[in-house]
């Protein structure tokens, strides 16, 4: 999840934003704002704590 955000985050900006429309109008591009990159790069950190714990190297408690 964490890394395909970034992913998903990195084609969007090297498209040139994402199209938002309103009521049907012209599709304008935005940039994915300070907000969305805080939201992924927080499911990338859960997701590299996570994983040594997935592999049985490290137990919880």
């Amino acid at each position: 999840m964490g890394l395909g955000g970034i992913v998903f985050g990195v084609v969007v900006t090297l498209r040139g934003g994402a199209p938002i429309t309103v009521d049907d109008g012209p599709a304008r591009y935005r940039h994915l704002g300070f907000g969305y990159w805080a939201w992924v790069l927080s499911f990338a950190c859960v997701a590299v704590a996570l994983w040594p714990r997935d592999r049985g190297r490290a137990t919880a408690g």
